[in-house]
C-alpha cells in the first residue's frame, strides 16, 4: 500500500522553500557591511590568512568568524559567503521551529509559527546579515529539542552532545552559557530527585553531570584560556584600595590577538607595519564610529592607513 502524501506534509516544506527565495531576493536591499558586520569580516579574513587563532578577539567570539573563513575561501569573498551561510542558517531554523511547536502546540500553530518566522521583514532582512544570531539560534534551539530527549532517555553521551552544542553557542555569543547552566541545573535536580526516591546512591546516573562540563569545557576551553590571558584576573583591590578588574593586559608589541586589520579583496597594502590584501567595505565609515579601523585603533593601540 502506497503512502499517501498529504497537504499538511508538503505545506511546511512549501513554505521553506518560499523563506529561502524571499531571503535571497533581499539580499538585493543589502548595499554594504556596517557595524559589527565588518569586525566579523576582517576576524574571518584574518583567520583566513593567520590561521583559526587571528579570530580570538576579548569582544566577539570566534565561532562564526571561523564558518565565514572556510565558506570565503570557497567562495572567493567573505562578504558574500557570511550573508549566504546566514539566510541557510536562517531557514535551516524553521524545521526546528516547526517541530517544536507542532509537538507542544499543534500542527496548526507550528505552520503559522513557521510563516511568522519565514517572512516576517524585519526577522527575515537581519538574517541576511553577515552575524551571528543565525547560528547562535540554531545551535542553542537544536540543543534545547535535544536536551528534552536526553533528560527521558538514559543515554550519558546525548547529556555530551548537548553541552557540545551549547558550547558551540557559547563560541558564538557568550550568553550561551546560560544554557549549559540552566541544564546542567535542571539534571542535578534530576539526579538529586531519583537518588532520593530510590533511597540508594547510584553512580551511573551521576555520569551525564560530569559529561556536561567536561563536553563544554572541551568545546570552549581554548577561548575561556585565551580571554583570561587576555583580561586577566581579579584583582582583590588596586593601588589605591578600590576593587578592579585589571581589564585588558599591557601590550608590549602594540597589538592584542584577533581583530587582525586585514582587508578583502586586491592588491596589497602596507597596514601597521605589514603587508596585507588591500581592499575595502563597501559603504564603511573610515572615520570612525562604528568602522573596522577605528574599533582596531581603540582595541590595539595602531594605527590603520585607508
Amino acid at each position: 500500500m502506497k503512502h499517501k502524501i498529504t497537504l499538511s506534509q508538503v505545506l511546511p516544506w512549501a513554505v521553506m522553500g518560499l523563506a529561502l527565495g524571499f531571503r535571497l531576493w533581499l539580499l538585493r536591499f543589502r548595499y554594504a557591511a556596517a557595524f559589527d558586520e565588518i569586525n566579523y569580516l576582517k576576524l574571518a579574513a584574518g583567520a583566513a590568512q593567520s590561521g583559526p587563532g587571528a579570530a580570538f578577539h576579548t569582544f566577539w567570539p570566534p565561532l562564526w568568524p571561523w564558518v565565514v573563513s572556510l565558506a570565503g575561501r570557497m567562495v572567493g569573498d567573505f562578504e558574500l559567503a557570511g550573508r549566504l551561510l546566514s539566510i541557510l542558517l536562517g531557514v535551516a531554523l524553521l524545521p526546528l521551529l516547526y517541530g517544536l511547536v507542532r509537538r507542544w502546540v499543534g500542527q496548526t500553530e507550528a505552520l503559522i509559527a513557521v510563516v511568522l518566522a519565514g517572512f516576517s521583514p524585519a526577522f527575515t532582512f537581519y538574517q541576511t546579515g553577515v552575524l551571528t544570531e543565525p547560528l547562535y539560534t540554531l545551535l542553542t534551539l537544536s540543543g534545547v529539542m535535544l536536551g528534552w530527549r536526553a533528560l527521558k532517555q538514559r543515554r550519558w553521551w546525548l547529556h555530551g552532545l548537548v553541552s557540545l552544542l551549547f558550547g558551540l553557542g557559547y563560541l558564538c555569543r557568550p550568553e550561551g552559557i546560560g544554557y549549559v547552566l540552566v541544564y546542567w541545573g535542571i539534571l542535578l535536580l534530576k539526579t538529586i530527585i531519583h537518588t532520593v526516591k530510590n533511597r540508594r546512591f547510584i553512580g551511573q546516573s551521576w555520569i551525564p553531570l560530569a559529561m556536561v562540563p567536561l563536553a563544554f569545557l572541551l568545546t570552549a576551553g581554548p577561548y575561556l584560556i585565551f580571554l583570561h590571558s587576555a583580561t586577566g584576573p581579579l584583582d582583590p583591590e588596586r593601588q589605591d584600595g578600590q576593587p578592579a578588574r585589571r581589564g585588558l593586559r599591557p601590550d608590549p608589541g602594540g597589538r592584542r590577538r584577533g581583530c587582525l586589520p586585514v582587508a578583502f579583496r586586491g592588491q596589497p597594502k602596507h597596514v601597521a607595519g605589514q603587508t596585507l590584501p588591500r581592499g575595502r567595505l563597501r559603504g564603511a565609515n573610515r572615520e570612525g564610529g562604528y568602522s573596522q579601523g577605528a574599533a582596531v585603533r581603540v582595541l590595539h593601540g595602531q594605527e590603520i592607513y585607508h
